[in-house]
């Protein structure tokens, strides 16, 4: 159905159907294409791999289980239950969150950001490259650190319960 031909969202509702079927015995791949300036993207996934490029504006991703590759978003807010997450982007104002049950989260902040981070596995390591760190406490289990990279004009708050966290700045203060 082309999506001139569509006028009414509900007509629509027999493809959710049929993904839904699909889905259950084959593995189904989607390609979503959304506006350039879109000012933010949601995304619900009970599993699976999500990958999003380009998304200038906010995304929120709450994923169940699978991998998250986020790159060059503005802002974001992630909830992961398992799985690993990676995210490269510049941050530069606004508040961006990863809160993650198992799994590994690696971060690479791109030369113009200017972030606030506050850091925290409970079982794993966590270490923070290129920030100047005001706050470090590394715990038998776990551990958790604060710092400062440019003016820290965004908040980057990281927090994993089991696993490792490694957060790199892209040409930062040497560590």
């Amino acid at each position: 159905i082309a999506s001139s031909q569509i006028h009414d969202p509900t007509e629509i509702g027999w493809l959710n159907t049929v993904l839904k079927t699909i889905g259950r015995t084959l593995p189904v791949n989607l390609e979503i294409t959304v506006p350039s300036d879109l000012k933010l993207l949601e995304i619900a996934a009970l599993t699976g791999d999500v990958d999003v490029t380009g998304v200038t504006g906010g995304v929120n991703v709450n994923l169940q289980a699978g991998d998250l590759t986020l790159n060059d978003a503005g802002s974001f807010t992630i909830n992961a239950k398992a799985g690993d997450v990676k995210i490269s982007t510049t941050l530069s104002d606004g508040d961006s969150r990863v809160t993650a049950l198992a799994g590994s989260i690696k971060l690479k902040l791109q030369p113009g950001s200017s972030v606030a981070l506050k850091a925290s596995t409970v079982a794993g390591d966590v270490s923070a490259k290129g920030f100047i760190l005001t706050q470090t406490e590394k715990r038998i289990t776990g551990g958790s650190l604060e710092g400062r990279l440019g003016g820290g004009r965004a908040t980057l708050e990281c927090r994993l319960m089991a696993g490792d966290l490694e957060i790199e700045a892209v040409g930062g203060a040497s560590q």
